[in-house]
Formats: C-alpha cells, structure tokens, sequence
C-alpha cells in the first residue's frame, strides 16, 4: 500500500458536500455531478459509484477527482493525499466517520480577499456590487463558476431530510467537522448541535473553522459545546499580524480578534491555521512566532499551521512567483510542506501579476484602502 500512489482513506472516512450542494470526494478534489438533493450523505457514501472509486484506488488506478495531489506528488511535493495517510493510515474499513457538510449556510461577517464565494454571503455581496454579475469571473478554474441557490422552503426540507440520514447512521459517526460560512454564527449550525442525540454526542469529536470573531448567536455560546461532545476543536483562521490581517481577512478587528484568541486558546484545543496566499508569503515564520508568543501561557495545545494554500482566484496563488523568488521560500519554509509543494508547481500564467494587481486595486478601491501601500506589491514579482 506504500506504493500505491492512488489510495486515499478520506473516501472510506470522510464525507464531504461543498456550498454549491455538490458532493466531491474530499475539499480538495474535483466537484462531481451527485449533489445532496439527490442522494442523502450516508446513501452517497454507500452508494456503487463510491465503491467504485475505493475498488479503483486500493488497486492503484488513478482517479480524475484526484488531479490536485497527483500533480502536486509529480514534482516531488507533499499532497493532502499524503496527510490524510498520516492522520488515518492504511485502512479499508468504513467506520469512524468524519462529516464535513457545508449545509449549514453560507453566512459570513468577513470578506477575506482570496475566499471563494460559494464561501461568504458577505464576499459574495461584495464582489457583485464591484463587478456585477460577473464577479465569478475572477474564481473560474477553469471556466466560470455560477453561484446558485435553491428555494428557501426547498433548502429546508433537504436539510432536515439530511439530518434524519446523519443520524440514523450516527453510531458510525466519529467526527463532525463543522464550517460555513462563519459556523458560529449560522442558526442551522446550533440547531444541528441540538438535534444530535446526547448518548452519541458524547462520542463524537466536533471540529470548526473559524474566525472565532463572534463568540456567541443568540442563547447560545461556545462554552456549551463543551457539555455535550467528547472533544471541541477550533481551526483558527488567521492570515496575519496587526493591520494586515484586517486586510486580509477584512473588516476583522486585530485587537478584539487577539482578545477571542486567548480566551479559545484557553478553553479549547485549538490550532491557528494560516492559510497561505501572496499577501503573506513572505511573513510566515513571523506569523507564526507572534501567535506562538500571545498563546504560550494557554491551558490547551495548540499549534500555529501553514498547512493550506490559496489555489483560486489562480491569480493570487504562490505559485505565480518568479523562480528566484520561489526557490527562496522553498528553502525558506521547510518545515511547510504544503507550501513547498505548491511551490514547485508550474505557474498558471505569465501575465498573472497585471490581473492580480488590477484586481487588488479594484477591490480595496472599493473599500477605501490602500493595499500597496501596506505591502509591498513589486515586491511579488521581482
């Protein structure tokens, strides 16, 4: 199994439906065509065309779904792939199993200036207002991506039809990873918590992203997530230090943010995730040291990680950089094996510094900041 560069355990672990109501075989693959109002989750994890795709990797053929980590083991690189093999192992078995279902809504406070859409009303609402209904425009990969939206009523109902699937199956259910959208802040997000089953919850691991920047909605809090389920886990989103975290995760407020960052760290296991575009390419190992500093004293572990990278809008992903600048950060960042491996990637386009740029300026235009003057834009491709 060493050797078979196909096999993958997050088809036989995890299920997985992104904001478009598509199923794909992990966040990183390619989007099939089964979406959730075709088939409920547990259905599409048992379904034929799934078996299908388990029989093909334990025998080594390679699956399309999976472009990303072939390309990324092609040159040599470390590939999600990979780190599901250090999280599960080698297994074949179909228990255990983690959800992560963007059915919850897609409701956010921030507008972070490389989030996909499908990901943000907010980013969603934004990018209209700038450039109309063509806003996609900008996250084609490689054609353009509508975002669409199903009836209110008809959202309900394949809701509700898919929370009565999770939990028939709910005693095969280890982890529930729950993201948005801002999670915290979604009602369907705390509805879902409350109809899980007590004598299950207490066996079940939740894991969040979030920006943590909302602490609570309505009657709820996070603290009460403790109660009911045997572990809580944050993955912190958090880009930058100071003023250029509020650009690029804007319009977040740095100091209420590191203020909420102490309190998690302190209640919660937690991990700091950075992900990693051309905005904070050159910092990391400062972003790292700062957060590793305000957390030292916290009662949980934690870690700061740079273990995701920005793959669209393509014009903003690291791999554009000039090989100089590249061979620089890949010797720079050893220890970020993801961000090694995107490096050694091809870049998408030669003239992907004047899209960025107009893009850039165009946006933070619109918000009534200057961006060059708070990094240093000549800086990404000379």
């Amino acid at each position: 199994m060493i050797d078979n560069k196909s096999y993958c355990p997050i088809p036989f672990k995890e299920i997985y439906v992104a904001n478009s109501g598509k199923y794909k075989l992990c966040c990183h693959a390619q989007e099939g065509d089964v979406s959730e109002s075709d088939l409920l989750p547990f259905d599409y994890f048992f379904s034929e065309a799934i078996e299908d795709v388990r029989d093909r990797m334990m025998s080594g053929e390679e699956v399309k779904d999976c472009l990303k980590c072939t390309h990324h083991e092609k040159k040599g690189g470390y590939s999600y792939r990979m780190k599901a093999i250090a999280k599960w192992g080698y297994t074949s078995e179909v228990r255990d199993v983690s959800l992560k279902l963007r059915i919850n809504g897609s409701a956010c406070n921030l507008q972070c200036y490389m989030c996909h859409p499908y990901n943000s009303s907010s980013r969603r609402k934004e990018l209209r207002e700038i450039w109309g209904d063509d806003y996609d425009l900008h996250f084609s990969d490689p054609k353009k991506v509508k975002f669409t939206s199903k009836s209110t009523s008809q959202k309900r109902n394949i809701w509700n039809d898919t929370i009565d699937n999770i939990n028939e199956y709910i005693h095969l259910i280890k982890e529930i990873h729950m993201t948005g959208g801002e999670p915290l802040q979604l009602p369907r997000h705390w509805e879902w918590v409350d109809r899980i089953p007590d004598e299950h919850a207490k066996n079940i691991t939740l894991v969040y992203d979030s920006n943590i920047t909302q602490l609570s909605y309505k009657n709820h809090h996070v603290l009460d997530l403790k109660e009911k389920f045997k572990k809580v886990h944050f993955g912190i989103s958090c880009d930058h230090i100071g003023e250029k975290l509020e650009y690029i995760r804007y319009p977040i407020n740095h100091k209420e943010f590191e203020e909420n960052l102490k309190f998690m760290t302190s209640h919660f296991d937690t991990s700091i995730n950075v992900t990693v575009g051309l905005l904070n390419i050159p910092d990391l190992l400062e972003i790292k040291q700062y957060y590793e500093d305000i957390i030292k004293d916290s009662k949980y572990n934690k870690e700061v990680c740079c273990s995701s990278v920005v793959s669209g809008p393509r014009i903003l992903s690291i791999r554009n950089l000039p090989e100089h600048l590249k061979t620089h950060y890949i010797q720079k960042y050893k220890q970020f094996p993801l961000v090694v491996s995107e490096l050694k990637l091809p870049k998408h386009t030669d003239d992907w510094y004047k899209h960025m740029s107009e893009y850039m300026d165009k946006l933070y235009e619109s918000r009534g900041l200057k961006w060059r003057e708070v990094f240093d834009a000549e800086s990404y491709r000379s």
